[in-house]
Formats: structure tokens, C-alpha cells, sequence
């Protein structure tokens, strides 16, 4: 059985016990082969040991852990709620993917209104599939309008992968920061 210390795991080895220091790995597979272990031990210390590696803002991680929460299910809307009110960004920002992830657009919406545009960033593209409710494409059209590059890519993004038919250019158009959109593909 692993366990787990802070930043380090601790692994059983014939008898004795092996530390290994996943931040100090240079190794990104065997960082994620470690990643993946501890999302399928599902005990709440590794996926507490996992959030504090979200904590970190490695988007590479981040993304890493996200898709280990969604293959073991271990997205609760318990565990989200409770990142969504961290004083950490990337944390709330990943309770906004966990939320559109579980379907959840209520919190998704709250989330929109982050202080941090890395969280609305993130709320954006929760949104993606969740896009059938016409409350929440208002709201979406809305972020078009965001001075935060990444938050407007993202609302694009969200609202040109919805299935309900939309004509996107025309609410880019309508949007006062269109000019100061970076390069979109339609």
C-alpha cells in the first residue's frame, strides 16, 4: 500500500520502504504514472495529496489530475463545493471544470463571477457542454464582453461548441472588445 507524507509517497519495496519525491522528479511520465496511481487508491488522503499538487498551478498537472478525478470518479459535488470557496485559484478554477464535468450549470454560473479571470476562464469552458439552457448562453454572450483575453477565447470557445444552432460572429460582433480578440478559427 502507498503512503503518503506531505510531498513525498512512500512506497513498500521487499521489506522496506521506498521515498520518492514526486515534485523533484524531472520526469513528466513518471510524475503522471504517480498521478495515476493515487486517483485510483481513492482514499481521502491522496486526493488530498493530488489537490495540494493542483495548489501548485503546473497546468500540466492540473490537467493530469483533472482527467485521473474523471476516470475514478472522484468529482463529488461535496469536494467541489468546497474547492469552489478556496483562497486558491487554480483550486476554484478546477472546481469550475469539476462542475461543468458533473453537469452542475448553477455553480458553473457562480462561478463566472470569479474575482480571478483564471476561474472564469476556467467556468467558460465548463460550460461547453452544458449549453442547451438559454440562461446560461446569455451569460456566456456576456463574457464576450470580459477584458480578460483568456476569458473572452474561452466563451468562444464555449459557444462554438454548443449543439443548439447559434450565430456566433454575430454576437462577436455585437461585443465591444471584438477587436482585441486573438486569433479564432470557425
Amino acid at each position: 500500500m502507498l503512503e503518503i507524507y506531505e510531498s513525498e509517497l512512500l512506497i513498500p519495496i521487499n521489506g522496506g520502504v521506498k521515498v520518492i519525491n514526486i515534485f523533484k522528479k524531472d520526469e513528466q511520465l513518471v510524475k503522471y504514472a504517480v498521478i495515476s496511481a493515487l486517483g485510483k487508491i481513492k482514499s481521502e488522503k491522496a486526493i488530498m495529496f493530488l489537490l495540494e499538487v493542483v495548489e501548485n498551478g503546473n497546468p500540466h498537472m492540473i490537467n493530469k489530475i483533472f482527467s485521473v478525478f474523471c476516470e475514478n470518479k472522484l468529482l463529488t459535488k461535496e469536494l467541489l463545493t468546497k474547492l469552489s470557496h478556496a483562497n486558491n485559484r487554480y483550486l476554484r478554477g478546477f472546481a469550475a471544470l469539476g462542475f461543468g464535468e458533473i453537469g452542475d450549470c448553477i455553480w458553473v454560473l457562480s462561478l463566472l463571477r470569479d474575482k480571478d479571470p483564471y476561474v472564469r476562464e476556467k467556468a467558460a469552458y465548463a460550460m461547453i457542454g452544458n449549453l442547451n439552457d438559454p440562461q446560461t448562453i446569455s451569460k456566456i454572450k456576456e463574457l464576450l464582453d470580459n477584458p480578460d483575453p483568456c476569458v473572452r477565447k474561452s466563451a468562444v470557445c464555449a459557444l462554438k461548441n454548443i449543439e443548439v444552432k447559434i450565430n456566433i460572429r454575430q454576437y462577436i460582433k455585437e461585443s465591444s472588445n471584438f477587436n482585441r480578440f486573438t486569433k479564432i478559427r470557425f
